[in-house]
């Protein structure tokens, strides 16, 4: 019987521990020759009341970018709806304000009954100062403060208002050989959540203003921005624009779905709190989704548009249209087939005919796939092919970037009830560019296990034929070993070994290069 000190306290996590070594037959390779790595991730809970859990990367390689590789952090959560960060950690506010940025700091989390209430602040990018040998100037320090107030379920009606500052710290680094700029970030938006007629139509949006400030040396300038004047100064370098999202899904029964959504976000709206947020765009979209025949066949589509230059301020607007189609068809429990086809056009017609954009990019797959007995076993044998055509009407470049590529792929696997099982892979890709380019592979894997399971074998070869602008040849043998010591943990050892021979009109020497990974996991 379970203790009361075990059923209160209780410590789950993992462990994982990695040696790779890598050797090449000349240069220095494409991999450093040794890299140790360790990544633990832990929590401990106090009866249903308290979770603490927190993470820690180690790695023998310490490169400099704007988070290191070795990091510590935790979150601890208690009573189900208080959850604090400190060190290294990532949260989310809204779509458009924060969310895809790891933070050096602290923060909260607070969800009491309907309530929602969160705060956080943190080190987004460290300093670096420059390297002048390699044409580097230095970057800022970049902090970010931001919360969030709201109020309701997610899944439910909900409104929620959200702020984020993000800053550079102009002190951080000593000195640079030419001026950098500093910049500062100010986003605040209301996100909203709604049902219609029950749970039937649901709508989610989101609508966003922010102000930044390219260069923190400009003049100050009188602007009344309400009551975020407090945390962001207006300045000539500043700029400001909006954002808004809005999104409808509408579910009328449990076969069929229709998801309505738009986007529009200005040219000068900025938030660094997302590393990749485009502006200038404006999307709307239409994704329906089906079932019929008792659920043997689903169908599911999208249908896009997006274009920019929304203040006529470009020499020419871009306009893009993004169609997929996908069809699962299951008559059977043994057969199957997945189809799928998308349309990807772009075009902008500027004054300059050199400068037009139009090309489309078309594909379509189709995979079968068969379960069958025979051969003493269970077999799988799957057959794809898939055809991806790139057309461009730009005079300059239609004739250097038109391609076409087509792919046919056979896989066919066999499991023994010994456990022994054979997998057979067969590939032909032709490519059609300038040129035409073809690659031939074929692949053989065997594994099987051993002791109840504990230990498992597998190894395997690839041979390949590479046509291009020479005939080269690539073997890549490989062999993997993976020990269960039950609660103790597990032992996996990976060697593999690559071996490429150029042809004769290449004029490059063969090279070969191997890697071995010893890993032990540890589950608790």
């Amino acid at each position: 019987m379970e203790g009361p000190a075990q059923s209160f306290v209780r410590f789950q996590g993992s462990v994982n521990v990695s040696s790779e070594f890598y050797g090449a037959s000349r240069g220095a390779g494409r991999r450093p020759d040794n890299e140790q790595r360790a990544v633990i991730t832990s929590t401990l809970s106090l009866s249903d009341y308290v979770s603490i859990p927190f993470e820690l990367y180690r790695t023998s390689r310490q490169a400099t970018f704007q988070q290191p590789f070795n990091q510590f952090g935790a979150s601890p959560t208690f009573f189900g709806w208080l959850t604090l960060h400190g060190g290294y950690f990532s949260t989310r506010l809204s779509d458009l304000t924060f969310g895809d940025t790891r933070l050096l700091g602290g923060g909260v989390d607070l969800r009491p009954g309907s309530f929602r209430i969160s705060f956080l602040y943190g080190r987004m990018r460290a300093p670096l100062n420059p390297d002048t040998a390699n044409s580097f100037f230095g970057t800022y320090e970049r902090k970010a403060l931001g919360f969030k107030v709201g109020y309701g379920k997610e899944d439910a009606t909900f409104v929620d208002v959200n702020v984020v500052r993000v800053f550079d710290d102009s002190s951080s680094i000593s000195f640079s050989p030419v001026p950098l700029p500093a910049v500062e970030n100010l986003v605040a938006s209301l996100a909203f959540g709604f049902p219609i007629a029950g749970d039937v139509v649901r709508v989610k949006g989101e609508a966003a203003v922010s102000a930044f400030t390219n260069d923190l040396r400009a003049q100050e300038k009188s602007v009344n921005i309400g009551p975020l004047k407090s945390l962001f100064t207006a300045r000539h370098s500043s700029q400001f624009d909006g954002a808004a999202t809005l999104g409808m899904m509408i579910r009328p029964s449990s076969t069929f779905q229709l998801g309505l959504n738009g986007k529009w976000i200005g040219p000068g709206y900025t938030s660094l709190g997302y590393a990749q947020l485009q502006n200038d765009v404006f999307e709307t979209n239409v994704s329906p989704a089906f079932s019929f025949a008792e659920r043997k066949v689903s169908v599911r589509a999208s249908v896009g548009l997006r274009f920019n230059n929304l203040r006529n301020n470009r020499f020419a607007t871009t306009n893009r249209v993004m169609t997929s189609i996908s069809t699962t068809v299951q008559p059977s429990s043994s057969f199957g087939v997945d189809l799928q086809y998308a349309n990807h056009s772009m075009n902008s017609k500027p004054k300059n005919d050199t400068l037009k954009i139009d090309n489309t990019l078309n594909s379509f797959s189709i995979s079968p796939r068969y379960i069958f007995e025979g051969l003493g076993g269970n077999n799988t044998a799957i057959l794809s092919y898939y055809f991806q055509q790139f057309s461009d009407n730009n005079v300059l470049a239609a004739a250097f970037s038109k391609s076409q590529t087509n792919t046919i792929t056979g896989i066919w696997t066999l499991m023994l009830p010994s456990t022994l099982s054979f997998t057979t892979t067969a590939t032909h890709v032709s490519s059609k560019l300038a040129s035409t380019s073809t690659i031939t592979s074929l692949n053989e894997t065997v594994g099987q296990s051993f002791f109840d399971g504990k230990l498992s074998l597998s190894g395997g070869g690839t041979y390949s034929r590479i046509s291009a602008f020479s005939k080269d040849k690539q073997f890549a043998g490989r062999l993997n070993a993976s020990y269960s010591l039950d609660q103790a943990g597990m032992f996996t050892l990976s060697i593999s070994t690559n071996a490429y021979n150029f042809g004769a009109a290449a004029g490059q020497p063969n090279f070969t290069e191997s890697q071995a990974v010893l890993q032990y996991g540890l589950s608790f």
